[in-house]
């Protein structure tokens, strides 16, 4: 078990400096396509972009270096990054813990109440909420429980404000990244359970004098979520790209400010192309690892969830 977790982070790592290298390059490739002179032949470019690579991955290997942003007064990406990394991060693992549980219980919910009123309020609701995108969402939210009713900040205040207000602001974020992946897990939650009770080993469990209760919380829940385990990942990696919008709308200074200005500049009252390097690729690797470790826990859950899967076996 041990061997095959190190093993899959080894994996990880060297997949993650593939995903950033192809970065780079792109990154490197695009920008000569904007704004080198094209009396400079792309074949004599080429030499000057892999000096620079290998410079770059050397600083990031040896002395974490990603290098320092455009501009007058450039700073260290990594420092820019670490200011702006914890508002993404809040919202974006607030909304995976509320679709997560919020997609077990309500879809559990929903299965042992199967063809009542509960069953069709909690299913039929998250049907058409989770049909709208989240950007569309956060739009509802910030007019009707912020700028309309007064209920939540439509947009995070500022630091003098308090801890409770500015706490209080991610709601609306975070309610808008949840609705689309809890709608998706309670469906699924909710087809596993009902499956479940009419398989052979509940009636087994019957028979040996569990009550309903001890049968949902000790054996149902957790072998009904292990099929949930594969859409895990994906979902999480569209969620946290579908913040980037989310986090624009509602004024969040998050990494998608860093992306942004990484992919444009402002000219003549307005913006124009021009890719800044260093932050595009420290903007790459930030959601790259985080769908790569997300990718690495959901393996390790396997083994949790269901010690019957051999996880590492050559068989």
């Amino acid at each position: 078990m041990l061997r095959y977790i190190l093993m899959r982070a080894l994996w990880l790592i060297i997949v993650f400096f593939l995903i950033i290298s192809l970065m780079y390059i792109s990154a490197s490739v695009a920008q000569y396509r904007v704004w080198t002179p094209r009396r400079i032949p792309i074949r004599d470019y080429i030499p000057i972009v892999r000096a620079r690579y290998i410079q770059h991955m050397i600083n990031i290997i040896t002395s974490w270096d990603w290098g320092y942003e455009r501009g007058d007064r450039p700073e260290a990406v990594w420092s820019l990054l670490l200011r702006r990394a914890p508002h993404t991060l809040r919202i974006n693992l607030l909304a995976f813990v509320v679709y997560m549980t919020g997609g077990i219980v309500f879809g559990t919910v929903a299965a042992l109440k199967q063809g009542t009123w509960i069953d069709r309020l909690i299913t039929y609701p998250m049907l058409i909420i989770g049909a709208i995108p989240n950007y569309i969402w956060v739009l509802i939210l910030m007019v009707f429980l912020g700028y309309r009713w007064n209920i939540l900040p439509p947009i995070p205040p500022s630091v003098e404000h308090g801890v409770i207000l500015r706490w209080k602001s991610y709601i609306i974020p975070v309610a808008a990244l949840s609705f689309m992946p809890l709608s998706k897990f309670i469906v699924m939650m909710r087809g596993e359970v009902i499956e479940a009770l009419d398989s052979e080993y509940i009636l087994l469990l019957k028979t040996k004098g569990l009550t309903r209760g001890q049968i949902v919380r000790k054996h149902l829940v957790r072998d009904c979520t292990v099929p949930l385990l594969p859409e895990i990942a994906p979902t999480f990696g569209f969620v946290l790209t579908g913040s980037f919008l989310v986090e624009r709308i509602n004024n969040i200074p998050g990494v998608s400010k860093l992306l942004f200005d990484s992919l444009f500049m402002p000219a003549m009252g307005g913006w124009t192309v021009n890719i800044d390097i260093n932050l595009t690729v420290m903007v790459a690797a930030f959601y790259v690892f985080l769908g790569l470790l997300m990718v690495w826990l959901v393996d390790i859950l396997y083994a949790v969830l269901d010690p019957r899967i051999k996880m590492g076996s050559k068989k």
